[in-house]
């Protein structure tokens, strides 16, 4: 009796051992294959445009709900003169933030130093005031401040709306489906807004807002598109 209860417990032993390979397994390669996807898209835009006529590298760092930070590494990237490089960050920019996985602002990496879109001039930060913005962005994100910014994003896609009164937005900050990343003092909002528009129609848009938090802890809107 007990050997057949013996054998009857190492029969699901060996069935959970089975099924925890087979999860793991699935959802490592799940996450390549993705991987390998987005990867495959974002050097055929960078290719198709020759945007970075050099050999680069892409990194991807899994976030979360399926989201990806993406970084371009490209030794040699500093040798190009700054229209290249400010062409190659605002695409890369653009990328991103037309994507529905992707997090980021486009950096490049090379020769020690971070290279973005600064709007009309490359802007160019040493890897030590870069760790130092992300180090702010994880410990800076309290309550008050993410509500102030996503407040202050909704104001700036009303005053764009045809019939601002007939908004409706997600509940709060937090909602799933309110996406705020953050680099230094730099926040950028996605989300939706349902209104009215010309004819009366109520119609979902989704909207992209970036908000800086001023000196004096006031926050001004920078850009914001509605689509």
């Amino acid at each position: 009796m007990k050997s057949k209860k013996r054998k009857v417990i190492m029969i699901w032993v060996f069935i959970a051992v089975l099924l925890i390979g087979f999860l793991s397994y699935k959802f490592y390669f799940r996450d390549k294959i993705q991987e390998n996807k987005i990867n495959k898209s974002i050097r055929e835009q960078i290719d198709a445009e020759n945007l970075i006529p050099l050999e680069y590298n892409l990194v991807f760092h899994k976030l979360y709900y399926g989201y990806y930070m993406i970084h371009v590494y490209c030794s040699e990237f500093y040798t190009l003169d700054e229209d290249k490089q400010l062409k190659a960050v605002k695409s890369l920019r653009d990328i991103i933030l037309n994507s529905n996985q992707l997090l980021g602002y486009g950096e490049v990496y090379s020769n020690g130093t971070w290279y973005t879109d600064g709007g009309d001039y490359v802007d160019k930060i040493s890897s030590d005031e870069m760790n130092h913005m992300l180090d702010n962005s994880s410990n800076g994100k309290s309550d008050d401040r993410l509500s102030a910014v996503w407040e202050t994003a909704k104001e700036a896609v009303e005053d764009k709306l045809k019939a601002p009164s007939t908004a409706k937005f997600c509940s709060s900050y937090s909602d799933p489906d309110v996406e705020i990343t953050q680099l230094g003092d730099t926040y950028t909002v996605k989300s939706y807004v349902e209104a009215e528009n010309s004819f009366g129609a109520q119609i979902r848009n989704e909207f992209t807002v970036k908000v800086s938090r001023n000196t004096d802890g006031n926050y001004t809107v920078t850009e914001c598109s509605i689509y």
